[in-house]
């Protein structure tokens, strides 16, 4: 395990995270691990205290049953996108997985093409970088003032360098996101400057 990893993330944190890629694996579901964790994989750390899996719509029950194999009852949230895995010995709020399974954009196109990174020693399948700032573009845009988390995210992505303009606006534009990508990115309060 990478000491950064095993640092900022609890080892139970990461354990989990290696049984739910694991058991989808094995039920060959698709999948991207969104969130803090895939931002981590990408180059920028920030403590969390769940999983964010994006799972393939089509595989939902086969996906389920990966879950309830392990032993984790599950609660549905929003009915047919969200539910929430809930980790045996541990309280909702200190370590949960919440599985989501997305119908549009740019949540969908990461599950159908996610990138295979490494995190704290454990393979698994994650947002794309792109994918995952206009994730965070489009939860600002959602959330107003509610999206602070996400605004955070996306300036200290932008202000380490890790965000690339041109590629960033061309899948935007691509992805019918490019007025709000634009305005996040550059309008006030919101205006993201580089370091």
């Amino acid at each position: 395990m990478s000491r950064r990893a095993a640092e900022l993330f609890s080892p139970a944190l990461l354990r989990t995270l290696r049984s739910v890629t694991a058991a989808l694996g094995r039920a060959r579901v698709r999948y991207a691990v969104g969130g803090s964790l895939a931002m981590a994989a990408h180059g920028y750390r920030r403590e969390t205290t769940d999983i964010d899996v994006f799972i393939d719509a089509d595989q939902k029950p086969a996906a389920m049953r990966a879950i309830r194999k392990l032993g984790w009852p599950t609660a549905s949230v929003f009915r047919g996108f969200h539910h929430i895995a809930e980790i045996p010995g541990f309280a909702i709020d200190d370590l949960r997985v919440d599985l989501l399974f997305p119908a549009d954009d740019p949540d969908w196109s990461a599950v159908q093409a996610p990138d295979r990174v490494t995190l704290g020693g454990i393979k698994f399948s994650a947002f794309p970088l792109l994918l995952l700032v206009l994730a965070k573009v489009q939860a600002v845009s959602d959330m107003g003032e509610e999206g602070d988390k996400h605004l955070g995210d996306l300036k200290a992505l932008w202000q380490r360098g890790l965000i690339e303009e041109a590629p960033l606006l061309k899948l935007a534009r691509r992805s019918g996101m490019l007025t709000e990508t634009v305005r996040v990115l550059t309008s006030p309060p919101w205006c993201l400057e580089r370091e």
